[in-house]
């Protein structure tokens, strides 16, 4: 029980938001995010046919699947290969990998129990409200209520655009081997 507590104590302070931490956009640290997803069993995908078959998707995870997919901004084509990253493809890499931490949090990965790393009285609306603006805030409340989200999703949400925003990659990939294991 005291290494489990010692683990989640360890993966909740390296989501401290940090201005440094919130423009890290270096592509080596995404590429050592990308191949942590892998490690730990995830299938990655960019630009799949079947995920970004429309163009209002930047990226998805499906725990069920176990597949993460970022869908690039830049995409002519739905072909699976990857192009350029742009600064939101890389935000959407950190939005949906840290669903996958959040998958990993409450029972196991792909099991698809997500759930909050704020999960304490007041420490998630603390954590947001401390890197969104309340005009991003009801953007994400009013965009996911009006494709029939709850609030259980609502607060999903808020966490993973909230760690998007102001973690650095290489923090959510430490999260995900201290959270999610790595397979052998």
């Amino acid at each position: 029980m005291k290494k489990f507590l010692a683990t989640v104590a360890a993966t909740v302070a390296a989501f401290v938001p940090s201005a440094a931490l919130a423009n890290s956009n270096s592509i080596e640290e995404h590429q050592h995010l990308w191949d942590t997803l892998n490690r730990i069993g995830i299938q990655t995908l960019v630009n799949d046919r079947v995920y970004c078959n429309d163009e209002n998707a930047a990226g998805l995870y499906s725990p069920s699947q176990r597949t993460l997919v970022v869908c690039q901004d830049n995409a002519k084509y739905n072909n699976g290969r990857m192009i350029a990253w742009t600064d939101n493809d890389l935000d959407t890499l950190r939005h949906e990998a840290h669903h996958v931490v959040q998958d990993c949090l409450n029972r196991r990965l792909g099991d698809g129990h997500l759930a909050n790393l704020f999960d304490g009285p007041g420490e998630l609306g603390k954590f947001y409200s401390g890197v969104l603006s309340p005009r991003q805030v009801n953007w994400i409340i009013d965009t996911y209520r009006a494709n029939g989200a709850d609030n259980d999703v609502i607060r999903l949400e808020l966490e993973a655009f909230a760690v998007a925003a102001s973690v650095a990659p290489r923090n959510i990939a430490d999260a995900l081997e201290n959270q999610c294991g790595i397979r052998r």
